[in-house]
Formats: structure tokens, C-alpha cells, sequence
């Protein structure tokens, strides 16, 4: 009697663990049977909102139902991340967000912030990549023979330590990261100037308050009507508008990417084929020459799936947090 409930129990398992498989199957299979949620953790009109929408508008093409985008700004995209966190992990809500929410604000923000970006998501795939210009004004007499990162480098050595200020959109803020670690790399000191925004920073450095400044793409116009004059690019790549601009590592200052992106994280225990199938379309997007086009003001393309992606998100929060903790960056928390 015993053996055969101890067969019945085996069989019974068996055949949930299947039924299970079949179900995950079709689950994936089917997917999305109904409308997708994409909450945003900032307001309309910016980069992530963009590449969100964007996004949302390929896949209600390509998979028959509605990507709806939910905007939920404030707390650095914490309430979003929150909303999301909470939400059934079946597929249909994701958080679209920046990579300052995943890899930068956990170490900042790290006494109040109520999620954990590897516990409570599972990435799913980036949108797009918004690398850094190193720009320095051209007008500026104290860089008339500066040609490159190398030579700026040179001045600032030149003069007392301290002596010379950069600015950034703000204490913490991605523009200030980069500076410190090439600060750090080529063993130089400048005073940081913060400011409120990176529209800010870029009134700052076309008016000589501060002399140089990593920029967004915005910095663009300027460089090409000779306000600006571009010294390197923050990501490890070159960007198409800027061809004959170099990248910080290309310049000799080591392994060097530093660059906000946009990517796509559902709640950790989604299904992985899921998980694996919306990765597949959101990439798919990204290869949409209508997405790439309206996208090209923000950045270039970055194409990671949810394993690589897993991956860069491990690599850059830990090199973050080197920097954070070498450069002493503390914000109020």
C-alpha cells in the first residue's frame, strides 16, 4: 500500500511538473493575450520617455496588442520602480527606465530607497545609449592649443591643484562620475562645480563659468556651429555625429564607459521565456530603421539582450561604486 503511494505521489508530481511545462509554453506561446504595461519613472519628453514610447509603438504593431505608456515620475524614478516591484510578474508590466535607477542610485540613495535592482527585476533588454561629450569652450585662452584629452590633461596639471573647476548636472549625477574617474585615471584634481540639470551645465560652459564639462547630445549644435569644441566621447564607442571624435579609452585612460541607457526590467519572477520572447521584440525594435532614426538625438542603438544586459548592469554598478566611494560623492539621502 505504501509503494503504491509513493507511486501515486511520483506520478501525481510528474504530472504537475508537466502540465507546469506545457503551461509556461503557452503562456510564452500566447504572449501578450493583453494589453502591456511600460511604466516610466520620468515625466513626458525625455530620452527615457522617448525610447519608451517608441518602443511601445513597435511592438503594438508587431504583436497585435497595446503597449501602453504609464509615466510615474518623482523620486528618482523610485516610485515607478515601486509600482513595478509590486506588480504581478507575468509580463504585463515592465519598468522603462534609465541606468541611473539600476546602477547609480542604489549606491547613492542606498538608506531610503525601498527596492533592489537584482532582487526585485529581471532585465529584459536596452533601447538606447546616451553617451557623454567631453566639451571645453573655444573661446577660452587657457585651451587655444588644446587638441585632445591628452593635452587638456597637460594644462590641468600645469595649474595648481584645485585651481580649475568642471561642472555637472549634479552631486552624484552620471556627468560628475565620469569626471572623477578620468580624474582618477590621469591623476589630476579639479573643483566641481555642481548645477541643476544638464541644460544647466551646458548654459554654464558656453558662458566660461566653468571650463569644461561632460555634455549630453544636445552639446551637438554647438560643437558644429564652433562654441564647443568636442575632446572625447564618455561610451567605449564613437557615436555617428561625432565620427572624428575619439573615445576617453581610445585616448590611453583604460578601460572607460561611462554612459547612461535606457533598458526594459520586469519583476523578478516572470517566466523566463517571457522574459526571452519580449527581449527578442524589443531588440527587434531596435533594428526598426523609423526607431533608430527618431531615437539618433538621444544616442546610438544598444542592442543587449537579458543575459548581456544582466551582465553590463553587474560590471558598471560595481565600477560606479569604486568611484563613489574613491571621490567621496554623498548626496543627501
Amino acid at each position: 500500500m505504501l509503494k503504491k503511494r509513493l507511486l501515486s505521489r511520483t506520478a501525481l508530481a510528474a504530472g504537475l511538473m508537466l502540465c507546469a511545462a506545457f503551461s509556461s509554453v503557452a503562456h510564452a506561446d500566447n504572449y501578450p493575450s493583453k494589453p502591456v504595461r511600460l511604466v516610466v519613472g520620468f515625466a513626458p519628453g525625455g530620452p527615457v520617455d522617448l525610447g519608451a514610447r517608441l518602443v511601445a509603438e513597435h511592438l503594438t504593431r508587431e504583436l497585435g496588442q497595446t503597449f501602453i505608456v504609464e509615466n510615474k515620475p518623482g523620486a528618482n524614478a523610485a516610485i515607478a520602480a515601486m509600482a513595478v516591484k509590486s506588480a504581478p510578474a507575468d509580463g504585463y508590466t515592465a519598468y522603462v527606465t534609465s541606468s541611473s535607477s539600476i546602477t547609480l542610485n542604489p549606491h547613492l540613495f542606498k538608506n531610503t530607497i525601498r527596492y533592489n535592482p537584482k532582487a526585485d527585476f529581471q532585465p529584459v533588454a536596452t533601447i538606447t545609449e546616451m553617451p557623454l561629450i567631453l566639451v571645453i569652450n573655444n573661446n577660452e585662452p587657457m585651451f587655444k592649443d588644446v587638441k585632445n584629452l591628452k593635452d587638456l590633461v597637460e594644462v590641468v596639471r600645469k595649474n595648481p591643484s584645485g585651481k580649475l573647476a568642471y561642472g555637472s548636472a549634479g552631486i552624484g549625477n552620471i556627468t560628475q562620475i565620469a569626471f572623477e574617474l578620468l580624474s582618477s585615471r590621469a591623476g589630476i584634481k579639479m573643483n566641481h562645480v555642481p548645477y541643476k540639470g544638464t541644460a544647466d551645465a551646458q548654459k554654464a560652459i558656453l558662458a566660461r563659468e566653468v571650463l569644461m564639462v561632460f555634455d549630453s547630445m544636445s552639446a551637438i549644435p554647438h560643437i558644429k556651429n564652433g562654441t564647443l569644441r568636442p575632446l572625447a566621447i564618455s561610451s567605449n564607442r564613437r557615436i555617428a555625429a561625432l565620427p572624428d571624435v575619439p573615445t576617453v579609452q581610445e585616448q590611453g585612460f583604460g578601460d572607460f564607459d561611462v554612459a547612461s541607457w535606457v533598458g526594459i526590467f520586469v519583476p523578478k519572477a516572470t517566466p523566463a521565456d517571457v522574459v526571452q520572447r519580449l527581449s527578442q521584440k524589443v531588440l527587434a525594435a531596435g533594428k526598426d530603421p523609423a526607431v533608430v532614426a527618431r531615437l539618433s538625438a538621444v544616442g546610438p542603438i544598444l542592442s543587449l539582450d537579458a543575459a548581456a544586459f544582466s551582465t553590463k548592469i553587474d560590471k558598471e554598478s560595481a565600477e560606479l561604486l569604486r568611484v563613489i566611494e574613491t571621490a567621496g560623492i554623498k548626496v543627501q539621502d
